[in-house]
């Protein structure tokens, strides 16, 4: 009976982290990109400058902004006119997500899509106390992923950013903050790590999440069956009045044994405490001189019965 019990609920654990994977994976394949809200939209003819979840460089700057405000929301960005272009970050209201050249990069391509301008890259970062080149501090939001082209040193060449030389770049998106490079097209090597690496690895670590909480529910149930065959467990008896001996017996006078006092009658054995104060005869054998044969005992003429009493010497 046992056995089938333990096999029934390994099975039923089993089903458990199964579905619980199955559930994992599809939310993790079957989610669609987040799309950021107050965004202006791209013109067509600029697909390269879009990322592999198909968001605009509109968008992609949208995230990469709210990432030091809210991470996860995109941050306003406002349309602009042909004449227009984007400054950088205000004095003393600059952040780290927009002092770094990525955002820069994809800011940049976002006013080309609209048909606008783009400053240089030292005029924008021109109130930045540190600009971060070719480096996205801090982390980059899972919701987006950066285009290759935005990992470009723009301080090279003409200083700015540069479609064309964007879009002959290529390479893979990455989400992985990747090392700073020194050459207007840097290899892509550092930054072909994916977003699906991380994904993967989420998925694997939810799977041993769940196979050690399956294992811990088996575990459970396991000790739980095993308690309900053992028999019951009982307390060490006691006495009456609530004594109770270091080997589990009763001690059948309630209390410890008094210690023996030949000055108090109390100590003494029952035999000899009965004995005490009563007076025995003996058989006189032959003459005494002047000798009461009655003796009042003692405990001490008494703690050897076979004894003769020799008290006074006996005449033969």
């Amino acid at each position: 009976m046992a056995p089938s019990r333990t096999s029934s609920t390994m099975r039923g654990a089993l089903f458990i982290v199964l579905a619980a994977a199955a559930w994992v994976n599809a939310q993790t394949s079957a989610s669609p990109p987040p799309t950021p809200t107050g965004v202006p939209t791209c013109m067509s003819g600029f697909s390269w400058a879009f990322n592999t979840l198909n968001q605009s460089p509109c968008q992609i700057a949208s995230f990469l902004g709210g990432a030091c405000v809210q991470p996860g929301t995109g941050l306003s960005i406002p349309p602009l006119l042909p004449s227009q272009l984007y400054l950088g970050p205000q004095l003393n209201r600059t952040t780290d997500c927009q002092c770094s050249s990525v955002y820069y990069s994809v800011l940049s391509a976002c006013a080309l899509c609209q048909g606008a301008g783009v400053s240089s890259w030292r005029a924008y970062n021109q109130n930045c106390t540190m600009p971060f080149l070719t480096v996205f501090q801090p982390a980059i939001p899972s919701v987006v992923k950066v285009p290759h082209y935005a990992y470009l040193d723009v301080s090279l060449g003409s200083g700015q950013f540069d479609p064309t030389v964007a879009q002959a770049a290529g390479g893979v998106d990455s989400s992985a903050v990747p090392q700073p490079t020194t050459s207007t097209a840097p290899s892509a090597a550092g930054h072909k790590k994916s977003h699906a690496g991380s994904i993967a690895g989420g998925v694997v670590g939810g799977i041993v999440g769940l196979l050690l909480v399956g294992f811990s529910v088996y575990w459970l149930l396991r000790s739980r069956n095993r308690r309900q065959h053992q028999g019951p467990i009982f307390d060490e008896p006691q006495s009456e009045n609530g004594t109770t001996l270091g080997d589990g017996k009763t001690n059948p006078y309630g209390a410890p044994a008094q210690l023996y006092d030949p000055n108090d009658p109390k100590s003494f054995p029952a035999t000899m405490a009965q004995l005490t104060g009563s007076t025995h005869s003996f058989p006189s054998q032959g003459r005494h001189t002047g000798v009461n044969s009655n003796f009042s005992g003692t405990p001490s003429a008494l703690s050897r019965p076979n004894a003769q009493y020799s008290g006074v010497a006996e005449v033969m």
